[in-house]
């Protein structure tokens, strides 16, 4: 059985649901943050592995963790607490035992494949480090600096030659009452540098500007490897962040990146003991290709809907599903 874990929110997984139905793959669905409201769990572990009882049940389901085969670790998130912990001590309390619990889960289910292990994700979503294994690979990389220093951040930006842009590490959103902000990559002007004394309260991250003719999406799962390219540049809204929306329709297209650079993507991915990673690159108008990030637990399945990537099948048969 393959295990997904994610929560009610992902509509991902609703997507891939279907593809595992369709492929008759036996999967149950922990949605993590059901897991002290929904689940009732009973774990025994004692002299006698035979005696061993690890498992979990939900709306009268036994989840057997013992004949878990893959698990793919897509979206977990804390767990909602029980209304009836009224005390914040209480509240505390259940939740670091739960997080404990939850580690005890992921390592007792080791011998599973995973796409990919919790540690591992963590692991490689260092910008930083990132940067500089991509250096290493042979891969072009944007000039980057992150700093509390004003001073740093001007001679950063006079050596760019006044093309930088500053974007977040991983904080994407905020939240304001019901509302939420997303965060995109940003060009940062002259009329920014006034007020430059800010960053001084919080670590920023910035990057050289790189032209672009279009970028490319590279996504790595077991050992298949899909990539697509859009030209983000058509869209005055979507030239430094393709993900903006717009009144323009983002369209993927297919293509092929050269050898070389596949096998870099991959040698990335299994440098981190990943199962999956996603890549994102600039083409250049120097014909280059420019390393921005690798997302270790980045989204896929609109590639699939869009362009008809079989990427659900990888996945199952990473999975061994």
């Amino acid at each position: 059985m393959i295990l997904v874990v994610t929560n009610t929110k992902d509509q991902t997984v609703d997507y891939v649901e279907d593809q595992f139905q369709q492929m008759n793959i036996q999967y149950h669905r922990l949605n993590t943050d059901l897991m002290y409201t929904k689940y009732s769990h009973e774990f025994h572990i004692d002299n006698d592995p035979k005696s061993d009882i690890l498992a979990a049940y939900f709306e009268g389901e036994c989840i057997d963790f013992s004949t878990i085969t893959g698990v793919w670790y897509r979206r977990a998130v804390e767990p909602n607490l029980p209304s009836n912990l009224l005390s914040p001590q209480a509240q505390k309390y259940v939740a670091e035992e739960g997080r404990y619990f939850t580690k005890c889960l992921w390592r007792l289910l080791e011998g599973a494949c995973w796409v990919s292990k919790p540690q591992a994700i963590s692991w490689a979503s260092v910008k930083l480090h990132q940067m500089r294994v991509a250096r290493d690979l042979g891969m072009k990389i944007p000039k980057s600096l992150a700093t509390t220093n004003p001073e740093a951040a001007l001679r950063f930006y006079e050596t760019c030659n006044g093309k930088i842009i500053v974007k977040p590490f991983t904080a994407n959103t905020l939240e304001y009452d019901d509302a939420y902000v997303s965060i995109y990559t940003s060009r940062v002007t002259a009329e920014h540098l006034k007020h430059i004394d800010q960053i001084a309260n919080g670590i920023t991250f910035f990057q050289e500007e790189i032209p672009k003719q279009f970028e490319v999406r590279v996504t790595v799962i077991g050992d298949d490897i899909y990539s697509a390219k859009v030209d983000s540049q058509n869209d005055d809204e979507k030239v430094l962040d393709w993900r903006r929306t717009s009144k323009i329709q983002t369209l993927w297209e297919p293509y092929t990146i050269p050898k070389a650079l596949a096998n870099k993507c991959m040698q990335m991915v299994k440098m981190y003991e990943l199962s999956y990673g996603a890549f994102d690159f600039a083409f250049t108008p120097d014909n280059e290709y420019v390393f921005f990030e690798l997302n270790a637990n980045g989204q896929w399945a609109w590639l699939e809907i869009e362009l008809g990537y079989p990427m659900s099948s990888s996945l199952a048969k990473t999975l061994g599903g």
